[in-house]
């Protein structure tokens, strides 16, 4: 996700940011009441949330975590970080916004012990699913993959194609965009504001790619018009796909810097072809072949609110 319809009023707080930040650089001391008068945010005992995935009729176990304390107001909420455990390697699919790591929160849960392969796979650019990333760089046996077309914003840090530009703007109000805090508040406001989205990329995807797991394999289906690199992930024998933000049960976003709106409608008529059990989407809940359907139809019918009206799994 990049941004939704607050686009001006960011700009703003984003020049206010610079201001901010140029002043404190000379030693004059500014105080807004903008910055002065914001709530201190309590400390979060728990940043992560997991859960498994019942009922999805694979023969692979598949969970779930999100980082559950950012308000409605942030644009990566209720992002989606998927962990599928597979008999020969495991598929982790996004990885969240790394104030703290995600792969210290899957160890300790005990969902990763590191003895298997590892697919680390970002569906597109974005901050909310690919900074991450970071924290499995020294993970053994991991591969951190991204598509092809959106790979080098990550792995060369663009702060303009992940949208941490976006991020560097909560830093003037951050309890307005979560309700509690990773660390102490003076530092989660230093690591906003100099927030950055850059991991090392071992592998391109690009259409056709398979990544096997054992008892399933994945086939990497290239879904642009959010992203140029925008990527699924589809399992043919279980008829399980992963949309990334592609698609979801909300706000399809189509007007990010390099979005492209012929792109995303060929890629929901493309995905309406797509026979499906489950749609695992990169924000919000899990949709069955209808709901998918109905988010594709809303889309081509020229709307993006697309959250009403649609059958979850």
């Amino acid at each position: 996700m990049c941004i939704r319809d607050r686009y001006q009023r960011r700009v703003r707080e984003h020049l206010l940011l610079l201001m901010v930040i140029a002043l404190f650089r000379v030693g004059v001391l500014v105080c807004s009441s903008l910055v002065c008068t914001m709530a201190a945010l309590p400390l979060a005992n728990h940043w992560f949330k997991t859960e498994e995935l019942p009922h999805l009729g694979t023969p692979y176990k598949v969970f779930r975590t999100r980082e559950f304390h950012e308000t409605a107001e942030n644009d990566g909420d209720a992002a989606n970080y998927y962990l599928l455990q597979g008999t020969t390697a495991d598929m982790l699919v996004d990885a969240g916004m790394n104030f703290l790591s995600l792969a210290d929160h899957l160890r300790i849960a005990g969902l990763l012990d590191g003895t298997k392969p590892l697919f680390a796979i970002g569906t597109h650019e974005h901050f909310d699913h690919a900074t991450g990333l970071k924290s499995f760089e020294n993970i053994p046996n991991t591969q951190i993959m991204l598509g092809a077309a959106d790979a080098d914003p990550v792995a060369n840090g663009d702060i303009h194609r992940t949208y941490a530009t976006e991020v560097r703007t909560y830093s003037l109000s951050p309890d307005q965009y979560w309700d509690a805090s990773p660390y102490q508040d003076a530092a989660f406001e230093a690591a906003l504001r100099n927030f950055s989205v850059q991991a090392r990329i071992d592998r391109r995807l690009v259409h056709g790619d398979v990544l096997d797991v054992g008892e399933a394999s994945f086939e990497v289906l290239e879904l642009p018009g959010h992203t140029p690199g925008s990527i699924g992930l589809y399992d043919h024998h279980w008829k399980l796909l992963f949309t990334g933000d592609a698609a979801y049960a909300g706000e399809l976003i189509d007007r990010c810097m390099d979005s492209n709106k012929t792109a995303y409608r060929e890629t929901m008529l493309y995905l309406k072809t797509i026979e499906l059990e489950a749609a695992l989407p990169g924000h919000y809940e899990v949709l069955n072949q209808t709901g998918l359907a109905s988010v594709c139809d809303c889309y081509l019918g020229g709307q993006v609110e697309c959250a009403l009206n649609v059958s979850s799994y």
